[in-house]
């Protein structure tokens, strides 16, 4: 080693001196400060693969949130669905149906007629028809009940309380020779009206049925009138009027 090289060994704060004067700790701070680089080198991929993974599960909630919306969805369009095929194979009424049998044949008939009420209970009709007699008009009623079809045809005079036994003596002498529905008188009222009926407890009755059934009461109110009117004025006579009606050939 020559002089030179000496004197500089020698020297305050050389280098050596410097390294060998460091504490352990610096040193340790030192090593670990000179790695940061290669630890933050090796954290980056770590943090960027959570981030992924964060962007993943939030996507894979979104997803399940559809999903699950879609189901929810679905599920309602497929009980809507199977709710309207139910009303569809559900049973209908035996009213529905006499109902639907009274409207066809009123329409059939070209007949214009008002809906009185219309429910689950019955079905109610009624019609004004003119008449060729002494009785110039008369009012239908046609109901379809749960299990049956009735109508009535109303006397637009009523009786009155001094006339009442003789109206009612003349309506008895006429039901004896029906065959199908009566003659009625409301002694409380002094209404007059006849009415038929058609049974039907199950099954759909022919349109023939429902149309005779419909027609009876008007036609006998027709038939039968001229005498009615005259018992309701209070001067004819029962027995004679029907005989006279019964001698004439139907209306």
């Amino acid at each position: 080693m020559s002089i030179m090289d000496k004197l500089k060994d020698m020297l305050p704060g050389s280098a050596k001196e410097k390294e060998a004067s460091l504490p352990e700790a610096e040193q340790i701070d030192a090593d670990a400060v000179g790695s940061a680089p290669d630890a933050a080198a090796d954290e980056s991929p770590k943090t960027g693969e959570a981030a992924v993974t964060d962007v993943s599960a939030q996507d894979a909630n979104e997803t399940a949130a559809t999903s699950s919306a879609t189901a929810d969805h679905l599920t309602i369009r497929v009980d809507y669905a199977e709710e309207e095929a139910r009303r569809e194979t559900a049973p209908v009424s035996q009213r529905d149906i006499l109902a639907a049998r009274v409207i066809e044949c009123l329409k059939a008939r070209k007949f214009r007629y008002t809906v009185q009420r219309d429910d689950e209970k019955i079905l109610h009709i009624t019609m004004n028809m003119m008449m060729n007699g002494k009785l110039n008009s008369c009012v239908m009623h046609v109901f379809a009940n749960p299990t049956d079809i009735e109508a009535v045809c109303v006397c637009p005079i009523k009786a009155t309380e001094d006339v009442r036994s003789q109206v009612a003596e003349y309506i008895t002498r006429a039901n004896c020779m029906l065959k199908f529905g009566s003659f009625r008188l409301d002694y409380r009222s002094g209404e007059v009206r006849f009415a038929c009926a058609l049974s039907a407890i199950e099954g759909t009755p022919s349109l023939k049925d429902v149309d005779r059934t419909i027609a009876i009461p008007f036609l006998m109110m027709n038939r039968y009138g001229d005498g009615l009117v005259k018992s309701l004025m209070g001067y004819g006579n029962p027995e004679e009027d029907l005989a006279a009606i019964l001698r004439q050939p139907p209306k």
